[in-house]
């Protein structure tokens, strides 16, 4: 079950860099439309889950703590400002998700 206001803080704080094209699918006028009503659903579930990096890290996030819902507001939180949550992310797993999960180096080099 996704948390309705834990999805749309992450399209909060995902909109402005999404606007700007820096990230994330070329959609930020649907995405603007959803905050504008503060209003979520399962198509802004899929519209966020397309940002290749932020969707699995919240995922990951998620999955570490336990937590089935990537929305999850502590998720969210975690991903964006920092909380509790980072502190159960063993360096191995994170070192894993960065370099096999998102292709990090891959991209870096």
């Amino acid at each position: 079950m996704m948390t309705h206001f834990g999805l749309i803080t992450c399209a909060r704080y995902a909109f402005p860099p999404n606007y700007l094209k820096y990230c994330g699918p070329l959609k930020s006028s649907e995405i603007q439309s959803y905050l504008k009503e503060s209003a979520s659903d399962q198509k802004l579930s899929e519209l966020i889950s397309q940002f290749e990096t932020l969707y699995p890290y919240l995922t990951f996030i998620a999955h570490e703590n336990g937590i089935a819902d990537p929305y999850d507001m502590r998720v969210v939180e975690a991903y964006w400002v920092g909380n509790t949550l980072l502190k159960k992310l063993s360096q191995k797993s994170l070192y894993q998700h960065f370099s096999d999960n998102l292709s990090l180096k891959k991209r870096l080099t």
